[in-house]
């Protein structure tokens, strides 16, 4: 009947995820009274927790009506999961708004959130968008899990599964699968027990399930409305409660009218009590037994419960039936004076040989109070829901569900679509080392920086790589295809390098870090990107930012096309570098500046259609002044980075250009703190580790390299590969000493860049 995903059919690892579920439990005493509906989400909730998710639960309580209710907080049931969890259970009050998406963003993985309900919003019955896109706001996936609101068109439901990709979770298929073919496979007869409150919803129902069921038992309010259409005097009776599908609210009907038609036309199939337990209110304690037959109902008192007569009735039918389905109490089940027909049935139910299914929160709650669980088939989170499923009634948020992945480009032509890196999918592989997608994802949950570190000399390497062990740091060692001539550092060496460097520091240290192998620059040649992947990089940089659009979107798809299905990640590059390169000069302005930015448009189309899994632009120093000021358009940043996280894509930026930043820069980190704030989590450095080692070198020969590697000061680094030799030679205090120097800036990139912000010490 539906189609959708399913929590196994993608990669969750490490994503950022709003647990959508029906968590509307009965309190007393400001604590849970029952916990049914929080059970059955622990499965999935264990599964989100396994993979490593950043989880925030989505739930509404009680009938608040759009307003804030103290009474229906969402405190008890955050501290009742916490219990059954085992874990933490932060609980913010509000859903949406500053101090709900702080208290998201800040969360870290493995870690869970409860937002406050979601039913204090006028919005949320409305099935208001807006509401909607706020609350699909910042996070990769929705995983739906709330089968008893699958009938509500609701913000939190329809309007939330048309903002986010989104997949079913454990309860909810385990809904489906039994309560699938109920009708039509089922053992007869088919008996129907349905009361409850919710008369006017259940009436309709009712008129639908009639033509398969062979008897229909009824109580509560709905009982009510029946016996007041056939003509009988109710009094105060209750007779429905409130409705709460606002968005179908055109849709009402008259259900005395239509009450009366189902007992014309199914007499012989509807059963009505025979007697009711009467009193002058609900908590009069006074009672009386009214058989319909012989008296009349007091004037000014009301029906609250079924009578013995119907409980017999009621059960001998049940001695008969093959599979019997019940939803709703036989009246006001809480109060003890009313609750002996609701009770005696449940037990009546649960001792009888048919297939037995029983389903709605209160129709939960009898059974949880009556030690009855074991006794049903299956009980269902759902009451409405699951009438109006086993009707033939398609259910707006399941048919959102089944939409969902026709919507959302993700599930096809998404960054995050790359195979995961296995041994198995790259034969080539020397070691394992993590791709960029791999490395960056926790980031992304944390908000925090992962270094890019340009290796010019063996002694930069490692100093790069005893800093990301002395901070428990995750790092991108990079070299730059454009520098591969001449500064001696092939990519077969560097994988050699750092396989003799790594097992050494981690048997020092005791523990592994993550590393990822990044060759940057790689133009459209193909060829470049396959000899990359032999050599063992787990990620490229491919730069076709020198084309037009069109063009760097067909030769960066090719290259993402060839290598994701090795498992290696690609970062991506627009803006037009070669035009800015000519145009920039002392005192260019921030407006000319944004004309070579990507804007928000292009970034989009071209992370849509090439899949690549990091965005770079023209962010950062002015490419071709590498020594001038450090000007970053953060306004486009931010705004390309909101534009990625509305789309559900979690593509961080890369600072691109940041590598030649003056290092005092980077000494007060402003620029990096800056760009975490627009959604960067990927920082290129490059040239101030150079310069730490040529100050740390000869004179002599430092001005040798310069004049042999060109005639600028800077262009000494091109000597690197040529003097290699000589710098080995040198004493080894003064090698040691540069390597010292080198990681100590190092160092402080890392910890005062981003592990200052709180972010980076968990990953």
């Amino acid at each position: 009947m539906y189609s959708f995903k399913s929590l196994h059919d993608i990669d969750l690892s490490y994503k950022r995820v709003l647990l959508r579920v029906a968590l509307d439990v009965p309190l007393k005493d400001g604590r849970v009274a029952e916990d049914f509906r929080i059970r059955e989400i622990l499965p999935t909730l264990a599964y989100l927790l396994k993979k490593n998710c950043s989880v925030v639960i989505l739930t509404w309580l009680g009938r608040p009506d759009g307003k804030v209710v103290a009474k229906y907080r969402l405190d008890p049931v955050a501290k009742r999961l916490e219990q059954l969890i085992r874990r933490p259970v932060r609980k913010v009050n509000d859903a949406v708004g500053r101090a709900a998406k702080k208290a998201i963003f800040d969360l870290q993985p493995g870690q869970i959130l409860m937002l406050e309900n979601i039913r204090f919003y006028p919005g949320e019955m409305a099935a208001e968008q807006g509401l909607a896109a706020e609350l699909a706001d910042g996070f990769d996936y929705e995983v739906f899990d709330g089968f008893a609101q699958s009938h509500r068109v609701h913000a939190s439901t329809t309007g939330l599964l048309n903002e986010l990709p989104a997949v079913a979770g454990y309860s909810l298929e385990k809904e489906l699968s039994a309560l699938g073919g109920v009708l039509d496979q089922s053992a007869r007869p088919l008996v129907l027990l349905i009361g409850g409150a919710k008369a006017s919803d259940k009436i309709e129902l009712i008129s639908h399930l009639l033509a398969r069921a062979d008897k229909v038992l009824v109580g509560g309010a709905v009982a009510t409305v029946f016996l007041k259409a056939r003509g009988e005097a109710v009094g105060k009776s209750f007779l429905s409660d409130v409705f709460v599908n606002q968005a179908k609210a055109g849709a009402r009907k008259d259900y005395f009218k239509l009450a009366k038609e189902l007992l014309e036309k199914y007499h012989h199939k509807i059963i009505l009590p025979e007697d009711l337990v009467a009193a002058a209110g609900p908590e009069s304690r006074q009672t009386k037994i009214i058989d319909l037959e012989q008296a009349d109902l007091p004037k000014n008192w009301g029906f609250y419960d079924i009578g013995p007569k119907t409980v017999k009735l009621y059960a001998k039918q049940f001695s008969r039936a093959g599979t019997i389905l019940w939803n709703g109490p036989m009246g006001k089940y809480e109060t003890r004076q009313f609750s002996a027909g609701t009770r005696q049935l449940a037990s009546a139910v649960a001792g009888s040989s048919a297939v037995t299914l029983a389903g709605g929160g209160d129709t939960e709650t009898v059974i949880q109070e009556e030690k009855l669980v074991g006794k049903f088939s299956h009980v269902s989170t759902g009451g409405g829901a699951m009438l109006e499923f086993l009707s033939g009634r398609r259910l707006p948020a399941l048919e959102a569900l089944s939409e969902n992945q026709k919507n959302h480009k993700l599930w096809t032509a998404s960054p995050r679509a790359a195979v995961d890196f296995t041994k198995e999918n790259n034969p080539y592989w020397r070691v394992d080392f993590v791709n960029l997608r791999q490395i960056l994802g926790p980031a992304i949950k944390q908000k925090f920086g992962v270094p890019a570190l340009n290796v010019r000399s063996p002694y930069i390497l490692d100093a790069i790589l005893g800093a990301a062990f002395a901070e428990r740091s995750p790092v991108i060692v990079e070299i730059a295809e454009s520098e591969i001539g001449y500064t001696g550092i092939s990519p077969e060496r560097l994988v050699k390098l750092i396989v003799e460097r790594l097992p050494k520091l981690e048997k020092k240290y005791g523990y592994k870090i993550p590393v990822a192998l990044h060759l940057d620059h790689l133009k459209h040649d193909l060829s470049l990107a396959t000899r990359a992947v032999k050599a063992g990089f787990s990620s490229l940089a491919i730069d076709q930012s020198e084309y037009p659009l069109p063009q760097n979107i067909k030769t960066t798809r090719a290259m993402v096309k060839r290598v994701h299905s090795l498992g290696v990640s690609v970062e991506g590059e627009i803006g037009e570098i070669g035009q800015a390169q000519a145009s920039q000069m002392p005192g260019i302005t921030l407006k000319k500046l944004l004309k070579f930015v990507p804007t928000v448009s292009e970034a989009v189309e071209f992370v849509a259609e090439t899949g690549v899994d990091v965005f770079a632009g023209f962010f950062g120093n002015y490419h071709g002044r590498y020594n001038g000021p450090a000007t970053i358009t953060w306004g486009r940043m931010k705004e390309i980075s909101r534009a990625f996280q509305k789309r559900g894509w979690a593509v961080p930026l890369a600072l691109h250009g940041s590598s030649y930043i003056n290092t005092k820069e980077f000494n007060r980190v402003k620029i990096c703190q800056q760009a975490l704030n627009c959604g960067c989590r990927k920082f290129n450095h490059a040239t101030a580790l150079s310069d730490i080692l040529r100050d740390n070198l000869p004179r002599a020969l430092v001005q040798a390299m310069i004049k042999a590697g060109g005639s600028q000061p800077a262009d000494w680094r091109k000597a690197l590969g040529k003097f290699e030799l000589q710098i080995s030679r040198l004493d080894k205090k003064i090698l040691d000493r540069a390597t010292a120097k080198i990681q100590e800036h190092i160092q402080m990139m890392m910890r005062e860049a981003w592990r200052s912000a709180g972010k980076g010490k968990n990953y």
